[in-house]
């Protein structure tokens, strides 16, 4: 009775740990698809309205989301020590250094580069927080069999 009650608790341990891995991926996934929104919310509301920058990071917040909140604090307060968070900390350093008609050429270049992080981080997701969804769950079965 010990085994098959141990044999399970190793299977759904292993159910367990898989998701989790899983969804440690598809966080980032989000995560960069949040910053890639921010970028764009900044691009519209200073090309079009010429909007302080206090003003973005408070509909930044408004959007009550998951990542909205711990993103307008990384920049507007500039505390960070997340890396993929850096990277919004040096468009808005960026921003304010050049004059408005080179605006919109840094706003291309940190898309570009937040695009390319929101593939690298599907990729992830489908190579490793997939397959350690999968394998996981079958590996645990491995070591219940082997233990019975």
């Amino acid at each position: 009775m010990f085994k098959i009650i141990g044999a399970i608790f190793i299977l759904v341990s292993g159910f367990i740990l898989g998701k989790a891995i899983e969804t440690k991926y598809k966080q980032k996934v989000a995560l960069w698809k949040e910053i890639l929104s921010f970028m764009t919310l900044c691009e519209s509301e200073i090309g079009r309205f010429g909007a302080d920058l206090n003003l973005i990071f408070q509909l930044e917040r408004q959007k009550n989301n998951k990542y909205a909140g711990m993103i307008a604090d990384a920049v507007q307060y500039n505390k960070t020590s997340d890396p993929d968070l850096k990277i919004l900390t040096d468009m808005i350093s960026e921003l304010r250094s050049v004059n408005c008609a080179t605006q919109s050429k840094v706003f291309s270049e940190y898309e570009k580069i937040a695009e390319q992080k929101i593939e690298n981080a599907k990729t992830e997701f489908r190579k490793k927080g997939q397959t350690f969804f999968r394998l996981l769950p079958i590996l645990f079965a491995g070591i219940a069999i082997v233990l019975w």
